[in-house]
């Protein structure tokens, strides 16, 4: 079933991806632990490469995206995309005047992926 509000962040894109757990089928939910797990490292594959990492097909990658109120896959890989743009601009920044808040974004990002390895492992038990 297809949420009403697309994620526009990382951080609601993961707890989209935990919500909908229940909902997907097997493939979908190794995808969903796929994305959950490194975000950023992800936002650069195609979705027939997803697919073939995750041994399901390229339609199955498209339907995920789908049912979390993307078009298809390329308005959620764009949101993977911003995520890994802006974890650049905040390391391009001049080291000598670093903001709080920008230095608190990799902690942040570093709990994201960890919670994001334990909904992997969750969604491991439960399939």
């Amino acid at each position: 079933m297809p949420i009403q509000t697309k994620p526009k962040t990382a951080t609601e894109l993961l707890v989209a991806l935990a919500a909908a757990q229940d909902s997907l089928g097997k493939g979908g939910r190794r995808l969903a632990g796929f994305f959950a797990e490194n975000l950023g490292a992800n936002a650069m594959l195609s979705a027939s490469e997803v697919a073939q990492r995750c041994g399901v097909n390229a339609s199955t990658v498209v339907r995920l995206a789908q049912a979390l109120g993307y078009t298809g896959y390329r308005e959620f890989q764009a949101v993977l995309q911003d995520q890994l743009m802006t974890i650049a601009q905040a390391q391009s920044l001049d080291a000598s005047a670093p903001s709080p808040s920008l230095m608190a974004r990799p902690l942040n990002l570093h709990l994201l992926a960890d919670s994001g390895r334990s909904f992997n492992d969750a969604a491991a038990a439960a399939a």
